[in-house]
């Protein structure tokens, strides 16, 4: 239903959608039904679905008892997301290896033997959508899980290999993608520095698993007034406070900590560049759109412009030994392929000898010596050489040169 242009958008779509999901199943489902929110929010969460079973957990901080339930569970599902992707896809591809090894003489039309021997679509979306799933949770519960780090580690480099395998040897050829999907997957991996630093704010500030001083200073003062206003870690009613002064209590006391201060200061960084950014895109998208051709019009004389007509003219002759010595060869012909180099000799037997005579005069592998067949080649409408061996009359008939062989053929 949203009819994308292309097939990245389509892609990119699916992308964003698949990671979602992925992220919401992974990261967020054992952390939701584990969390004791406040009354309000449970209040709200009733009427939907699920509503009973989340936001009415044993644990509304980060405990120490929350890091040997939730935290363990996390670590293994990030662990199991590790290496499960990449052995799931080499499984699948030697599942279809093996199937042709055993069912290709039971096949009883080429139609068949044809999709037998397809290989499988190469699925750029679910990669990237993997790929964001591990990002973000691994930023997220990082502050106090550093073993993700590690799994994240292990995930890129395992995931690297194996899709350069899965791709290059057991995927079918996928289309000529745009840069949509990287650009956009790389611009989402930023907003996971903000769920970091807050996350990394309710780690490192709970008291009872991360004690802290509080910083000196004006900033010392501020905590010590939160603090006098009723604030406390441990055996407090989760209910005392209402939802807004509970976030503003929570807020207040933490960000005044030796160990958080450096994550509120880049909390409040990385919150006014994305608000900037925002701004710049609906201003760019909606009021920009109708500066740009006033700007071409006012300023059209001062604007650069560049032609592709100014651009020097390079002939044949010219850019041929530059080839040559970059990414030889500069030929179509079959006997200057290094792939077929092997089959040349086969090609025109009754040509060997020649060639033999004209490699010992000119090597064909030097870039600055241009052989008589690829000169021949820069002439339009000129005969290559191997046709004139093929046959001495009728090389503008493709009747005659069977003709002109077999005579050749006779004279031998």
């Amino acid at each position: 239903f949203e009819k994308p242009l292309s097939l990245s958008g389509l892609n990119s779509s699916m992308m964003v959608k698949v990671f979602l999901a992925q992220t919401l199943n992974t990261g967020f489902v054992v952390t939701l039904v584990n969390y004791y929110a406040p009354k309000a929010i449970r209040v709200l969460s009733t009427p939907l679905p699920f509503g009973q079973l989340i936001f009415r957990g044993d644990y509304d901080d980060f405990v120490r008892s929350w890091y040997s339930v939730v935290g363990a569970a996390l670590l293994v599902n990030l662990c199991i997301n590790s290496f499960t992707p990449a052995f799931t896809n080499l499984a699948s591809m030697a599942y279809q290896s093996l199937k042709r090894r055993f069912k290709k003489t039971k096949k009883k039309h080429q139609a068949q033997l044809l999709e037998l021997y397809t290989n499988a679509h190469f699925d750029i979306s679910a990669r990237y959508a993997q790929l964001l799933t591990t990002v973000y949770c691994t930023m997220i519960y990082s502050p106090g899980l550093p073993l993700l780090n590690l799994f994240a580690a292990l995930y890129c480099g395992i995931m690297y290999w194996s899709d350069k395998l899965v791709l290059l040897r057991g995927s079918h050829r996928p289309p000529a993608y745009d840069a949509q999907m990287p650009l956009q997957a790389s611009a989402s991996m930023l907003y996971s520095i903000v769920l970091h630093c807050i996350f990394a704010l309710g780690m490192y500030g709970q008291s009872c698993t991360f004690p802290s001083k509080a910083v000196g200073g004006h900033l010392a003062d501020m905590s010590a007034q939160v603090q006098t206003a009723g604030y406390q870690e441990v055996d407090e009613d989760p209910d005392k406070h209402g939802l807004f002064e509970k976030i503003y209590l929570w807020i207040s006391g933490r960000i005044f900590l030796e160990a958080t201060w450096m994550f509120a200061v880049m909390l409040i960084i990385f919150a006014c560049m994305y608000v900037m950014w925002t701004i710049l895109w609906l201003v760019g998208n909606s009021v920009g759109e109708l500066f740009v051709p006033l700007i071409l019009r006012c300023c059209s004389r001062s604007l650069p412009h560049r032609s592709d007509e100014d651009g020097p003219i390079l002939t044949w002759e010219q850019v041929m030994p530059h080839i040559e010595r970059t990414n030889p060869p500069a030929s179509y012909r079959l006997d200057r392929s290094r792939g077929f180099k092997s089959f040349s000799q086969n090609l025109h037997p009754e040509c060997q000898e020649k060639r033999e005579e004209t490699s010992s005069v000119a090597d064909p592998e030097d870039p600055e010596v241009i052989l008589p067949r690829d000169a021949m080649e820069l002439l339009p409408g000129a005969v290559p050489i191997d046709d004139e061996l093929d046959g001495e009359v009728g090389h503008s008939d493709p009747s005659n040169r069977h003709a002109g062989h077999e005579d050749a053929g006779g004279s031998k």
